[in-house]
């Protein structure tokens, strides 16, 4: 059910490169924020967490191979969280500037799909695999609470107030359709779905008391709940909602359509479908951002990590990999 479980990592000796090497030329910023983003970049036949500020890559690899599927910055740090790998299986992991810290037991397979940080507490959600089954998992300051005891995975998590929000996808027991959940502070509320196929949550945008939540619904449509309320864009084509933001009273639900043979990188403001790229190779957004009606988007074009800014792409390694996740942090 893990979402991002088609972007492999590739489990193969490949060409080392020292951690932390900086490459890329800037992007020319107009619009008066830095950009971080978050993905992977492959060496070889293995692929190395990495993130860009304002279009310069920093690779986090450790020598390991590696992903990293999220990320936070508080002040001068910056924390990714992500995956390494010990023999057969994923681990998860964060880094915070640069430095790994491993979470997850190397015996057994872990993802580390979200991190947030509020003062000197960091929280990474996932999920643990237990007798080959997913279960969903908290991590705050390398302490891991289990929070489920049946099939689930934690694929997004915020904090807002003191208040610890996380969305999990669960699993029906019959049918085995996704279930949407989201815990807050310890309790698990199940998320309506206008189809019996149920819905696969994606990921989570706080704003004051406001709770919005990206998914995919059980019939192949993009769509989203605000505070617990399922809310479904016009989509003729089949669709996938990966990521969603708020800008004041804008809502930007992110991810993709499929009219045709190829993937079409799609954004919906307030229920609007709008389509960055033209369908001539495929191309998705992995994560979204809005800040005073600026657009960011991250996502990949073909074979390479791309990023928009009011739909202007930007390529960002010479490499083939993918962005998968954006902050925008207004100077």
């Amino acid at each position: 059910m893990h979402y991002k479980k088609f972007l492999p990592i590739v489990l193969a000796l490949f060409l080392i490169i020292s951690a932390c090497k900086k490459t890329k030329t800037p992007i020319p910023n107009t619009n008066n924020a830095d950009v971080y983003i978050v993905g992977y970049s492959t060496i070889g036949a293995g692929s190395h967490a990495v993130y860009w500020k304002n279009g310069i890559e920093t690779d986090l690899q450790n020598n390991l191979i590696s992903q990293a599927y999220s990320i936070a910055v508080q002040g001068n740090d910056v924390y990714v969280a992500g995956v390494v790998t010990s023999g057969n299986n994923f681990v998860a992991s964060y880094w915070k500037n640069g430095v790994l810290n491993i979470l997850g037991d190397q015996t057994k397979n872990s993802f580390a799909n979200s991190i947030a940080v509020q003062g000197n507490d960091i929280y990474v959600v996932g999920f643990v695999t237990i007798n080959n089954v997913n279960t969903a998992a908290l991590w705050k300051n390398g302490v891991l609470t289990m929070l489920s005891d049946t099939f689930s995975e934690a694929n997004a998590v915020a904090v807002e107030s003191d208040n610890v929000y996380i969305e999990i996808a669960g699993a029906q027991p019959l049918t085995d359709a996704p279930v949407p959940m989201l815990w807050k502070n310890g309790v698990i509320d199940t998320l309506p779905t206008s189809t019996i196929k149920g819905a696969m949550p994606t990921s989570l945008h706080v704003q004051g008391n406001d709770v919005y939540i990206s998914g995919i619904s059980g019939d192949s449509k993009a769509i989203y709940w605000k505070n617990g309320q399922e809310i479904m864009p016009t989509n003729v084509n089949p669709s996938e909602g990966f990521c969603i933001a708020v800008d004041g009273n804008d809502v930007y639900l992110a991810g993709v359509v499929s009219p045709g043979p190829n993937f079409v990188a799609t954004y919906w403001k307030n229920g609007t479908e709008v389509n960055i790229t033209d369908g001539s190779q495929s191309a998705l957004i992995y994560g979204i951002k809005a800040n005073q009606g600026n657009v960011y988007a991250a996502g990949i074009v073909g074979n390479y990590a791309t990023c928009w800014e009011n739909g202007k792409s930007i390529k960002l390694s010479d490499s083939p990999g993918v962005a998968l996740g954006i902050v925008v942090i207004p100077k």
